[in-house]
């Protein structure tokens, strides 16, 4: 997809899987996988007038992977086991369902900024310069411990001459935060009144 407005242009690509798949015996599982491309340059503060290259969003993760289910269980009621248990016995067997749900992105790009002393020409933001052939990242990312490690590696980054305006430009598509990941699980009852 394209977009053009009168303040820039933004471009946004997707590539999206997804799967269901219900069971005889009250079990659903929903699942689902997307790639995401989405740049503009009007997500940033522009350097020089008219230099308006697209880059990345800084609120667009690359990846994002989902997956629910729930399941009814299979007492009281209608279902497989106790299906001619009293009310009673129902009432308290009966209904059950254990759900649960899961969302893992990948991380956010990140912006790079520097001390800003050009805000009194008009600048708003100055970006940091990037330093060739240092990585970014100081520690191994797999274990990393928020309490011990750090994140970025601040010799991968400098800050610009005094007038000068950063190398960095914007949102980096190869420097990247945290990733997200958030998980529920739920018990709930139904109660049927005849």
């Amino acid at each position: 997809a394209n977009a053009r407005l009168t303040e820039g242009k933004a471009r946004y690509h997707s590539v999206q899987l997804r799967g269901n798949k219900r069971f005889s015996d009250g079990l659903t599982l929903t699942s689902f996988l997307t790639w995401m491309s989405n740049k503009s340059n009007t997500n940033y503060t522009p350097q020089y007038p008219g230099d308006m290259p697209l880059l990345v969003d800084p609120g667009t993760p690359e990846w994002i992977f989902g997956a629910s289910w729930a399941w009814d269980l299979p007492f009281g009621r209608d279902r497989r086991f106790l299906s001619g248990a009293s009310s009673i016995v129902n009432a308290i067997v009966g209904g059950w369902q254990f759900a649960g749900s899961l969302r893992y992105s990948s991380g956010l790009p990140l912006v790079i900024t520097s001390n800003n002393n050009l805000s009194p020409l008009g600048y708003g933001i100055k970006y940091a310069n990037r330093v060739s052939g240092t990585d970014a990242y100081l520690d191994e990312r797999k274990d990393f411990n928020p309490s011990t490690d750090r994140w970025l590696n601040a010799a991968a980054f400098s800050v610009p001459a005094a007038f000068a305006l950063g190398d960095t430009g914007g949102p980096l598509a190869d420097v990247r935060g945290f990733a997200g990941k958030s998980e529920s699980l739920s018990v709930s009852k139904a109660f049927r009144f005849d």
